[in-house]
């Protein structure tokens, strides 16, 4: 019944912790998860803390859903209101979820009749989810080309998006639109800017050891540009 899914909403479980383990076994693996489609259900907490199971993990890519970003044909990230529906954080441990947030009102969408049959319009996490998957896919493949077919950790992917992502709702990361709305011009600009510097590098992949339990890095501030940091 209702109470023992409840009972589930912003726990860390077993599902959650297997999709971790399969994740973190698999360093180029990035699983993208819809947030779920239940915050009007959850009203005694104002729809917080109603994602449960997956979505949960630490290491995968929770895409929660919002209106289209777009006024008269422009971006518009105010318009990107989160849905009614979109289940919201935070985690029981406190971490921020859903990560990012993504179209998922009203999309055209694929059916089941045949491989190749669009019908009608749709709306969910589980819309916004591949929009998601797919505006990172491409992502990937401007990183493969620019870098001789080499591909980003997920971790990088993650980090880069986030880092790119327009702040919306709270300042900061936030329950309702986690880190914000996936901006995957300003991603493939990030990317294309790396290329552009390597010598002055906007991308580090890297990891610490039991020898080596520090790692710096410098750079140099222009004086106006915020500075920001994103580490994954």
């Amino acid at each position: 019944g209702y109470n023992a899914v409840t009972a589930d909403m912003g726990r860390y479980e077993t599902e959650a912790a297997s999709v971790d383990g399969v994740a973190a076994a698999l360093p180029y693996y990035l699983p993208f998860w819809a947030a779920g489609n239940e915050q009007d259900v959850l009203t005694a907490k104002g729809g917080f803390q109603s994602i449960t199971f997956n979505g949960l993990a630490k290491n995968i890519m929770t895409i929660g859903a919002a209106d289209d970003a777009v006024t008269s044909g422009s971006r518009d990230p105010s318009q990107a209101t989160i849905a009614y529906f979109s289940s919201l954080g935070p985690c029981d441990d406190g971490r921020i979820k859903p990560d990012l947030v993504a179209n998922g009102i009203d999309l055209y969408s694929s059916v089941a009749t045949s491989n190749t049959a669009y019908d009608g319009t749709y709306s969910g996490t589980s819309m916004a989810t591949p929009n998601a998957l797919g505006s990172a896919s491409l992502l990937v493949q401007l990183y493969a080309r620019e870098f001789s077919g080499q591909r980003m950790r997920a971790s990088t992917l993650k980090s880069l998006m986030i880092h790119t992502a327009d702040d919306i709702g709270n300042t900061g990361p936030d329950y309702t639109y986690g880190w914000g709305l996936i901006n995957v011009k300003a991603a493939a600009d990030l990317i294309l800017a790396h290329k552009a510097s390597l010598a002055a590098p906007k991308m580090i992949e890297g990891s610490l050891t039991n020898a080596a339990k520090t790692a710096t890095h410098t750079f140099t501030w222009d004086g106006v540009s915020p500075i920001r940091a994103t580490v994954c």
